[in-house]
C-alpha cells in the first residue's frame, strides 16, 4: 500500500511557465517514403534498449483526407514503420462503427500483465495493442505528442495536445517489459499531408502518465473536487502519484486574470508513493482560473501533464429586484443584493440597463454606480431608477448588474415588459 503524507505550501512567486501554441513553429523534417514500404517516415538517432527515451514531436495535419495511420514510436529499424512501441492513430474498425483513436502498439509482446490488450487489425495487424483515447484528427490544426520509455520503472507513458485549442487531449502510462536490441525512433504516416516542426529524442524518462487530481476536505477526508466554482472556505488538496523517481521536479501554476503564480514545486524524487498537499482556496487568486500540472526536467524543459480550469470566486451572492413599478415616465424599483455564504467589503456595484420600445434594439443605460461597504446575509436594499423613452407605449426592460470582485450570483427575474398608461 502506498504511503500518504501531508504537506503544507505557500504561494511563491511567478515563473512564468505557462506553456502555449503562440503559432507553429518554422518547419522541421521532411517525411521520406519507405525503401520498399508504404507510408513517409522521419527516424531519429537509435537508443539503447536498457536506457531511457523520451520524444516529442510537434506537428500539424495540413490535410487528413486520405490518411490511414499516424505513428509516432519506436521500430527495431530503419526500414518499416515504427511497431515495437509506438502510438498509432487510426481508424479502429473492430466495432459497428468506425472511430478515430490513439492507439499503444507492440508487435513484440512487450505489455506487462494485467495490461489490457486486443488484437490489432488493419495497419495494426500482427501486434497487440491499447486503445488509449478516442479523437478525429482534425485538418489544419497543430499537435504535440510525447512518447517516453522508462526502463528502470518498467512503463511507457504518452501525451497528446492540440495546441490549437490549447487542450490537452490525454496522457497515460502502461507498463512493458525491455525489447532487445536498440530503439529507433520515428514518426511517419500513411496517407494524408503532415508537416513537423520539431521532432526530438531526450535522453532522459518524464512521468508524462503521473496520476494526479484535486481533492477537497470532506470532514477528516479528502475526496475528488467535483466542483467548478469555488469560495473561500472550501480546503483542498492536490493528490499526485508517479511511477518512480525522477531528477526534476512537479510544478503546480495557476493562470488567473493578474499573470501566473506558482502554487507549489515538489521533488520528482521517490514518487512511488502517493502525495496529498493540502490547500486552501483562498491561496488561489480571484476569477477565472487554470489550474495546471506539469514536470520540468532536469535540463529545464517543461512538459505539461494536464489541467483543470476553476472559478474562485469572494462569495456567493443572491440578487433580486423589488417593487418595480411605472411612476410617469420612469420605471423604479430597489436591487436587493444578500451573501448567502461570505461576507464581501468595499464592494463595487453598477446597475445597467436596456431599454427600449418592443422589437427594437437597445443601449445600454447607465442606473447605479456605487460601492457597499460591507455585504453579508443582511439584505442590501438599493432604489433605482430608468428613465423609460419619449415615445411608445410597450417596452421590453432588461437589468445587469456587475461586481467589481469575482462573485458567484444567483439572480431573479432581471428582464421586464413594461406597458406605460396614458391617461385622457
Amino acid at each position: 500500500m502506498r504511503r500518504r503524507h501531508a504537506m503544507y505550501i505557500t504561494v511563491v512567486a511567478a515563473l512564468g511557465l505557462i506553456l502555449g501554441a503562440a503559432g507553429a513553429a518554422a518547419q522541421g523534417p521532411q517525411l521520406e517514403p519507405l525503401a520498399g514500404g508504404e507510408g513517409k517516415f522521419h527516424f531519429l538517432t537509435p537508443s539503447p534498449a536498457d536506457e531511457p527515451v523520451t520524444l516529442q514531436v510537434r506537428f500539424t495535419l495540413e490535410d487528413t483526407s486520405g490518411l490511414e495511420a499516424l505513428w509516432i514510436g519506436f521500430g527495431d529499424s530503419a526500414e518499416a514503420a515504427p511497431a515495437l512501441l509506438s502510438l498509432v492513430w487510426t481508424e479502429d474498425r473492430s466495432g459497428w462503427f468506425p472511430v478515430w483513436a490513439v492507439h499503444l502498439q507492440t508487435d513484440a509482446d512487450l505489455f506487462g500483465p494485467g495490461v489490457a490488450a486486443k488484437s490489432g487489425a488493419g495497419v495494426l495487424a500482427g501486434s497487440k495493442v491499447v486503445s488509449l483515447h478516442n479523437a478525429q484528427p482534425r485538418t489544419g490544426h497543430f499537435y504535440q505528442v510525447e512518447l517516453s520509455y522508462d526502463p528502470a520503472n518498467g512503463v511507457i507513458a504518452a501525451g497528446l495536445t492540440d495546441l490549437t485549442e490549447g487542450e490537452r487531449l490525454f496522457a497515460r502510462e502502461v507498463p512493458v517489459g525491455r525489447p532487445e536490441g536498440p530503439l529507433y525512433p520515428a514518426i511517419g504516416a500513411l496517407g494524408g499531408e503532415i508537416t513537423i516542426q520539431s521532432a526530438a529524442a531526450y535522453g532522459y524518462s518524464v512521468p508524462l502518465g503521473a496520476a494526479w487530481d484535486l481533492m477537497v476536505r470532506d470532514g477528516d477526508r479528502y475526496t475528488r473536487l467535483a466542483l467548478y466554482r469555488l469560495t473561500p472556505e472550501i480546503e483542498m488538496a492536490l493528490r499526485l502519484v508517479g511511477p518512480g523517481e525522477y531528477a526534476g521536479k512537479f510544478v503546480v501554476r495557476v493562470q488567473g486574470p493578474a499573470g501566473t503564480v506558482t502554487l507549489m514545486e515538489l521533488s520528482g524524487a521517490a514518487r512511488g508513493e502517493e502525495l496529498l498537499v493540502p490547500f486552501k482556496a483562498t491561496d488561489l487568486p480571484l476569477g477565472p482560473l487554470t489550474l495546471e500540472v506539469a514536470y520540468i526536467d532536469e535540463a529545464g524543459t517543461v512538459w505539461v501533464l494536464g489541467g483543470r480550469s476553476l472559478l474562485n470566486v469572494a462569495a456567493t451572492l443572491e440578487v433580486r429586484f423589488d417593487e418595480m413599478k411605472v411612476e410617469g415616465g420612469d420605471v423604479t424599483g430597489v436591487l436587493v443584493v444578500a451573501s448567502s455564504d461570505h461576507r464581501v467589503e468595499n464592494l463595487p456595484v453598477q446597475l445597467s440597463a436596456h431599454v427600449a420600445e418592443v422589437g427594437k434594439d437597445a443601449a445600454a443605460v447607465p442606473v447605479l454606480s456605487t460601492t457597499l461597504a460591507s455585504v453579508d446575509k443582511a439584505p442590501v436594499r438599493l432604489p433605482f431608477t430608468v428613465p423609460l423613452p419619449a415615445a411608445g407605449n410597450l417596452f421590453s426592460l432588461s437589468l445587469d448588474v456587475e461586481f467589481g470582485v469575482p462573485v458567484g450570483v444567483v439572480s431573479s427575474q432581471s428582464q421586464f415588459h413594461v406597458l406605460r398608461i396614458v391617461g385622457d
